[in-house]
């Protein structure tokens, strides 16, 4: 799982918003370890530059009360390789960074995005998951708990599809870079 600190920008409302935001992870957290029996990993995308951006410290914002659950908030600063390593090995993946879910999807691990930016449900409907996406501006602990329940009920059919659908997306990014090489060859 990965959260981030999101100030709800253009909204009539963002106090409101961010309360729901941060009752929404709890809630849904509180479901996953008590009722599902299921350990949460809380990865840091972000680190910094600033305490703002930093991951750590606003899981700990949301998560901190709920100190008897079986949540790990993973501390430590991360290379891409070392998370996506660790993000293979969960059954399922809840992610607001785009790049923890990019890490997680590309792991084939189903996942379950929270969307600040249209760029998230674009990957996810290139990928044929944009059902698996609740812009964050409508999160509620009721939409997280019913897609988290759907995404672990449904998981075997979505590692499938991810199993099918990555290799092609690798391929096409890599023919891309390829092209790339070839014209940045070419000028020099």
């Amino acid at each position: 799982m990965t959260v981030t600190r999101w100030s709800f920008p253009g909204s009539k409302n963002p106090l409101f918003l961010k309360e729901e935001y941060i009752r929404s992870f709890r809630e849904c957290a509180s479901h996953i370890t008590g009722r599902l029996g299921m350990q949460i990993l809380v990865f840091p995308q972000v680190t910094g530059p600033s305490s703002y951006s930093d991951d750590r410290i606003f899981a700990k914002e949301i998560f901190g009360p709920l100190e008897n659950q079986d949540i790990v908030l993973l501390n430590e600063h991360y290379e891409p390789d070392k998370l996506k390593g660790i993000m293979a090995h969960m059954t399922v993946f809840v992610g607001t960074r785009m790049h923890s879910n990019i890490f997680s999807l590309s792991a084939k691990v189903p996942t379950m995005a929270i969307a600040y930016q249209e760029k998230t449900t674009g990957i996810m409907e290139m990928l044929g998951l944009g059902d698996w996406v609740i812009p964050i501006n409508d999160v509620s602990p009721k939409k997280m708990i019913n897609m988290f329940s759907d995404l672990l009920h449904h998981r075997d059919f979505l590692k499938e599809k991810l199993i099918d659908v990555m290799p092609k997306i690798e391929l096409s990014a890599s023919a891309a870079a390829d092209v790339c090489k070839k014209v940045y060859d070419m000028k020099m």
